[in-house]
């Protein structure tokens, strides 16, 4: 047998890989895509019964207690949370 060329064997490589690659990416953006669509979907069902303060008020209350589980309390109870102007 003779040695085939090598810069053919490189390209031939270079070409399944990149391929592959692609295909690979194709599969992912499709399924974020889905996935995208999916989530819309449900947030728009459920945002239309919620006031926009209302949930500007939940996500400020989430973002205080995420904040406080962070530094380490984690036995506590909210009592209330009160906007300061």
């Amino acid at each position: 047998m003779d040695a085939s060329n090598p810069t053919v064997s490189m390209l031939t490589n270079i070409i399944i890989v990149v391929a592959i690659l692609w295909a690979l990416f194709k599969i992912i953006s499709i399924r974020r895509k889905s996935k995208k669509l999916k989530a819309t979907a449900g947030k728009q069902t459920v945002r239309k019964g919620i006031k926009k303060d209302d949930m500007a008020n939940k996500t400020l209350a989430a973002i205080i207690v995420t904040a406080l589980t962070a530094y380490g309390c984690k036995n506590f109870e909210i009592k209330s949370i009160r906007k300061i102007n």
